[in-house]
């Protein structure tokens, strides 16, 4: 689906929400999506991650390509439900 349908079919939910609190709580969800930016992680957060991903190989918490490709498909299908 496009993005301009999809903005379509949001506002078009959103004008028949009347709950205060529910509108609030999708709001902040999206502004918290809309915050992100790869760019704006700092040094001190990307070195952490690679400590972290590091760490996760050497206890031997790895997958191979096959089984991670799987799981991406999955969640592909189960994202246009």
């Amino acid at each position: 689906m496009a993005s301009t349908s999809v903005k379509k079919s949001l506002h078009e939910i959103i004008d028949k929400i009347e709950d205060a609190e529910l509108l609030d709580l999708h709001l902040k969800l999206l502004q918290k999506e809309a915050d992100k930016n790869f760019f704006s992680t700092t040094d001190d957060e990307m070195i952490a991650r690679a400590e972290q991903s590091m760490k996760s190989v050497k206890e031997g918490k790895t997958r191979s390509i096959k089984s991670f490709k799987e799981e991406v498909n999955q969640w592909k299908r189960n994202q246009t439900m």
